[in-house]
């Protein structure tokens, strides 16, 4: 059994997580059982959390195999348990479940939706609109939230492989001390790819780095017969607005977006498939 090691420094800003998952994946074979080991972590939060889920979903379509998880503290536990992570084919965890541990009474997690359908987007935004329901969020953050998750789900269903249903889109996310954070991930084409499958892009973004700097700076969209998209628009707006950052990993590239201006540009050695958006709000009563 392959024992993958998580590492309590690794969160989703953090570009190197990708190399990291890149090094344990070259050591696994097809057929080969992995087992995750949480030695070192002893408590998550909405930072780790999309990195854990990346990892268990490259490692297991590496393996073929559902996967272990060892040395899972009982607080750790919990939170998976709370985000229904459990509940996904590729981790074999049913031991895990017995006993509780404490549980963090400061905050609220929206649980992993695997995205199908509209009707699947529509389930994510009410059951996030509930649980943001509290009274220490601005209610305009509130009511701008569902439609920038929207924007974002509907974005990971079009990077889908033409004529593959195979690959999934999947949200979560948290309200957890002074933010409220979301992630979108899906395993499709990517930024860059998805650019292309619009003519009007033809000739003008070179590669992940560029594709993702320009849907920001240019607001260039995958949708065919467009010239623009409004979507990461309103996003830019929300986030100025509500001091949040936003991150961007796709293909070989890491963006962060926050203050108005992208302030981190990175490629990195490894080419991750589909994309990461995480995005986190700044509370405000």
């Amino acid at each position: 059994m392959k024992d993958i090691l998580v590492e309590k420094y690794w969160k989703v800003w953090d570009a190197g997580f990708y190399e990291e998952i890149q090094r344990n994946l070259e050591s696994l074979e097809k057929g080969e059982i992995a087992c995750i080991n949480f030695m070192n972590i002893r408590e998550l939060n909405s930072e780790l959390m999309p990195v854990i889920f990346v990892l268990v979903y490259h490692t297991y379509m590496k393996t073929g195999k559902q996967l272990f998880f060892s040395n899972v503290d009982p607080k750790v536990r919990d939170y998976l348990e709370d985000m229904r992570f459990f509940q996904l084919n590729y981790v074999r965890a049913g031991s895990l479940r017995d006993g509780r541990g404490t549980r963090d009474s400061t905050g609220r997690l929206i649980p992993v939706y695997r995205i199908y359908n509209d009707q699947g987007i529509r389930d994510f935004c009410q059951v996030s609109q509930t649980i943001l329901g509290l009274g220490n969020v601005e209610s305009g953050l509130k009511e701008s939230i569902g439609m920038v998750l929207q924007e974002l789900m509907i974005n990971g269903q079009e990077s889908h492989v033409q004529n593959s249903r195979d690959v999934p889109v999947y949200a979560f996310g948290g309200n957890e001390g002074k933010c409220i954070t979301f992630a979108v991930v899906d395993f499709g084409m990517g930024f860059y790819q998805s650019l292309l499958q619009n003519n009007h892009n033809q000739g003008r973004i070179e590669g992940d780095l560029d594709a993702i700097h320009k849907v920001l700076t240019l607001h260039l969209t995958g949708k065919k017969h467009l010239t623009g998209g409004m979507g990461y628009v309103t996003i830019e707006n929300l986030i100025n607005r509500y001091h949040g950052r936003l991150l961007i990993a796709s293909g070989n590239a890491v963006v962060v977006y926050e203050n108005s201006e992208i302030n981190l540009k990175k490629d990195i050695s490894i080419q991750m498939a589909g994309s990461i958006i995480f995005i986190q709000f700044e509370k405000r009563a």
